[in-house]
């Protein structure tokens, strides 16, 4: 048995959909998903790269069947943060492009200050910063128009317009969408992508303080879902 077999005890096993699979620092990711209608985040011990490998890869659309349990102390607002035995990974299916949004729109918020709540300020670029400690979630899925993703220097950024408004420069840090960049190159004459509709699953990244900046939360796209095509942003773009 292993140590942390022996914390957990009897097994509490979970059917997930992943929809977020994100970049962090270092060789870490951030794995997310949805049980029913709550998220989870698979955050005890972190993922790293090494670790996805060895469980064969995990992106938006496969569905695992682990133990995972909340976690016993939080930081709102991630109050989705569990821990999980990643010997316990199991891949029982991968939904195809209309049963990921059809799963994710029946839960979909109609905007991100819906999801979050109220702006504690914006960054010099426009995104969204929330405030640490306050706040019931840190991810969501978010029903979105106009949708223009594009590189910007080393990153990727989104622009879009949800029912409260339009945002503008959020860093976009889904593994599955980088990965999608890197293989089309810029993607069109004008390095970008433009969905008319999509789901967009929104994460607040946890609390970090600029040098020229207060404390806060910032927004970030983790998951493009559109109807026709999932994560496929390719069979979704207008190029």
């Amino acid at each position: 048995m292993s140590f942390l077999s022996a914390i957990f005890g009897s097994p509490k096993m979970n059917d997930i959909l992943i929809t977020d699979v994100t970049r962090m620092q270092g060789d870490r990711v951030c794995v997310a998903g949805v049980r029913g209608k709550d998220a989870v985040r698979l955050a005890e011990p972190a993922p790293t790269d090494s670790m996805l490998v060895s469980l064969g890869g995990l992106t938006p659309g496969d569905v695992v069947r682990v133990d995972a349990r909340p976690v016993r102390r939080y930081r709102p607002p991630h109050t989705e943060d569990h821990s999980w035995l990643p010997s316990t990974v199991t891949k029982m299916d991968s939904l195809d492009g209309a049963r990921i949004h059809d799963r994710l729109a029946a839960t979909a918020l109609p905007s991100i200050a819906k999801a979050f709540g109220k702006v504690k300020y914006f960054s010099t670029r426009g995104n969204p910063v929330f405030p640490p400690d306050r706040g019931n979630r840190s991810l969501a899925t978010v029903a979105a128009r106009d949708i223009r993703i594009y590189q910007l220097g080393d990153g990727i950024r989104a622009d879009f317009a949800d029912a409260a408004g339009e945002w503008r420069m959020l860093p976009v840090e889904g593994l599955a969408i980088r990965a999608h960049f890197a293989r089309c190159g810029t993607c069109s004459r004008s390095g970008e992508i433009s969905i008319p509709e999509a789901l967009l699953r929104v994460g607040l990244t946890r609390p970090f303080k600029p040098d020229d900046q207060e404390l806060g939360c910032f927004a970030q796209v983790n998951s493009v879902i559109t109807p026709s095509a999932g994560i496929d942003l390719h069979q979704g773009a207008q190029q």
